[in-house]
């Protein structure tokens, strides 16, 4: 399995909400299978915060930056 970096940018698809707190995803490539979440404050650069109502519908595919892996082993994605 190739390692992430820092930044790594990586394909994911929606998978699931996580009530208001984000998006549940599962990687496309480059470790295919694996999941992940998106915070909200993560899909998107706008000052407003994403509202489960503006969330990518399920089977969306993004492409995102990995920034990091919690200390649960959670990994962590941003748009």
């Amino acid at each position: 399995m190739r390692k992430l970096e820092f930044l790594h940018p990586v394909r994911c698809v929606v998978t699931g909400h996580g009530d208001r707190f984000g998006v549940e995803v599962e990687l496309l490539s480059p470790q295919s299978g694996r999941p992940a979440f998106v915070d909200f404050i993560n899909l998107t650069d706008e000052r407003e915060h994403v509202t489960p109502d503006r969330f990518p519908p399920i089977g969306t595919v993004l492409d995102a930056l990995y920034p990091a892996v919690m200390p649960n082993g959670e990994v962590r994605l941003s748009l």
